[in-house]
């Protein structure tokens, strides 16, 4: 660097080194890449064929030479790409933790990235995306660009709505503590980018498990997800827990997203359980035999305790009413019997009847043409 004059400023040239030593700084961290690259794909049509032939890295692939010589070529390894980031959308950027330049042995080589609207960076594969994509993901592969240029900006998607993406895709571990808002959003973005949700979430795909874990807390916003999506099996497996959410609590909102055959699943749940209990409450306990010291008139007591616990349990009959409700009640309303007959007969109905309940169907019924 030549001084502006002959009798250089002493705060010109401190400006000057302290300018110097940031882009050195700079260039070790990578982050001229990102401030100087600007080329990313914004093109949903092309002409390119993609992946004709891909090997993975690593791999040997055989092929002859003009002399017919059988030769051995090992791709290159691929390289990681530098996030390349219009000015505009520059901001802090961060590295996804699930989705880093090093991708697991589960996972193809990485050999581009994804970046959120809030500026975190998603290490991903070009040829899993465009392969397992029905509309090419979203419009926006295959990429023109090559090397460190292979960047797709998805301004509208935060980073948590990203990652699950992602994860269904790959079919990467979640995490617990994603809030479940995020994680139905994200499930809503698949179909836009190729990814039909009810086919992609399986039972036997980490992200049913995650968005099962949440059912316990979240009983309605999981089955409307399900329901949206048309995901019978998360729908089933997550229905027990709509026993204790009453059909009154259903917004408009939800029963709009729900549609009318989820939502009548839902309204046939609850009826039908509450429809078994009175069945079986109904049932009065059988007379026992005659003895010394309580006749066939002396058991119409037992009917009648019986009768008055049933009223008391119908008055507040939900689809989720526990087996321990139902003993306290009809133990409370039959403490006045004495006779040991009547107790011994009391229990053994009582008994049968909470066996009953407790093996009735809590879930959904998948109906043909429903």
């Amino acid at each position: 660097m030549f001084p502006s004059s002959l009798f250089p400023d002493p705060e010109e040239e401190a400006l000057a080194a302290e300018a110097d030593k940031l882009l050195e700084t700079w260039n070790q961290a990578g982050l001229n890449d990102i401030l100087s690259a600007t080329a990313y794909n914004t093109e949903a049509d092309t002409v390119i064929t993609p992946y004709a032939d891909y090997p993975a890295s690593g791999d040997p692939k055989t092929t002859t030479s003009s002399g017919s010589i059988p030769l051995t070529l090992v791709p290159a390894p691929l390289a990681i790409p530098t996030p390349t980031l219009d000015p505009q959308h520059l901001g802090p950027v961060t590295i996804s933790p699930i989705f880093g330049p090093t991708s697991p042995s589960t996972r193809p080589p990485t050999d581009m990235i994804i970046v959120s609207s809030d500026s975190v960076v998603f290490y991903t594969d070009e040829y899993t995306l465009f392969n397992t994509s029905s509309n090419r993901f979203g419009g926006y592969l295959p990429l023109q660009a090559r090397g460190h240029d292979k960047t797709i900006i998805l301004p509208e998607i935060v980073a948590a709505e990203v990652q699950v993406i992602l994860q269904v895709v790959y079919n990467a571990e979640a995490p617990m503590d994603m809030p479940v808002g995020t994680l139905i959003r994200g499930i809503g973005w698949l179909p836009k980018y190729g990814f039909e949700p009810k086919t992609c979430i399986k039972p036997d795909t980490r992200i049913f498990n995650t968005l099962l874990s949440y059912a316990p807390l979240h009983p309605l916003e999981i089955y409307t997800c399900a329901a949206m999506h048309d995901m019978e099996e998360l729908a089933v497996q997550a229905s027990p827990y709509l026993l204790r959410v009453e059909p009154s609590e259903v917004s408009e909102e939800m029963s709009d997203k729900m549609g009318a055959t989820y939502l009548l699943r839902l309204f046939s749940l609850h009826l039908r359980r509450k429809n078994v209990l009175k069945e079986l409450l109904e049932k009065v306990p059988q007379l026992h035999n005659v003895t010394k010291d309580c006749g066939f008139n002396k058991q119409g007591e037992l009917r009648a305790c019986w009768n008055q616990g049933v009223a008391q349990l119908a008055m507040a009959l939900r689809a989720d009413t526990t087996t321990t409700e139902i003993r306290n009640t009809m133990l409370e309303a039959t403490m006045s019997l004495r006779c040991s007959e009547c107790l011994r007969v009391r229990d053994a109905h009582l008994n049968a009847i909470l066996q009953d309940w407790s093996m009735a169907s809590m879930v959904v019924v998948v109906y043909a043409g429903l």
